[in-house]
């Protein structure tokens, strides 16, 4: 998951998270939205138990994703990081992971016990979405707005108050958090021409950095996610690993070859 996607989860009473806010930047996993905890994982989420030789970097079965930094001078890489001590290759590159869809039951051990798990096809939280992008698009918002808090409701989230322009680009930003992981944001993403405003943004990572606090005891074989014990920061930072870069084109599907070579007068999509 990047930053852009866990910005979209508000905070629990439908506030906009906003990194410009001291109090958020302070704690930002501290009371979000209900999807939030559901869907993603983050520094000191609480996670299934490591395997045997993990649990000597992490006792308590919590997402390692900061850098921490003990009294004595000694700094410890998060295991979850891509500096960590195990498969650092494997480590996020944002600092995030995915939690849907996941069975925290089954042990985190490879390749002895495969999740396996259906992939819903469409479910009926799609059904109402789809519905009330149907009746905002036809001007019926107060169709839109009682069947999209239905979904909030579930969440614990405020009724809709918005209107117009803006109760569209909630619903959107609802769209992406309740459907992620379930194949439909691509196709999103090319019904409302957004290719360029969602492709084209630089990639964040969220850097965890953890510092002991004077007089307090604790080394790096029990450390765990403690305010008591550490003062934490947070920093969006922008990387590099790949270049997104939209092209229109890709809003239409190529045609087949073998139906143009059925009907020569046929013509290619633009950039095929």
């Amino acid at each position: 998951p990047t930053e852009a996607l866990v910005e979209k989860y508000t905070l629990a009473d439908g506030t906009e998270f906003d990194w410009d806010n001291p109090a958020h930047a302070a704690a930002p996993y501290d009371n979000r939205e209900a999807r939030f905890y559901s869907t993603i994982l983050y520094d000191g989420a609480p996670w299934k138990p490591r395997t045997d030789d993990v649990v000597k970097f992490d006792q308590f079965n919590e997402i390692q994703a900061g850098f921490y930094t003990f009294s004595d001078g000694t700094i410890v890489n998060g295991v979850d990081t891509r500096q960590g001590p195990v498969e650092d290759w494997n480590g996020s590159r944002t600092g995030y992971y995915f939690k849907k869809f996941v069975d925290p039951a089954i042990p985190a051990s490879w390749p002895n016990n495969l999740q396996k798990i259906d992939a819903p096809y469409i479910r009926f939280s799609e059904i109402l979405l789809n519905y009330v992008e149907a009746s905002i698009n036809t001007n019926d918002e107060g169709e839109a707005k009682a069947w999209l808090n239905r979904l909030r409701f579930r969440n614990g989230l405020p009724e809709v108050t918005e209107s117009g322009s803006a109760l569209l680009e909630l619903y959107k930003r609802e769209r992406d958090k309740e459907l992620v992981n379930e194949d439909a944001r691509l196709f999103d993403m090319k019904r409302w021409l957004e290719g360029p405003y969602s492709l084209d943004k630089q990639v964040q990572q969220v850097v965890v950095q953890g510092t002991q606090k004077p007089g307090t005891s604790v080394t790096p074989e029990t450390y765990r996610k403690d305010t008591a014990l550490f003062d934490y920061t947070y920093t969006p930072t922008n990387i590099v690993f790949e270049n997104r870069i939209w092209q229109d084109h890709v809003y239409f599907m190529p045609i087949k070859q073998e139906e143009i070579d059925k009907d020569p007068s046929i013509i290619q999509n633009p950039g095929y």
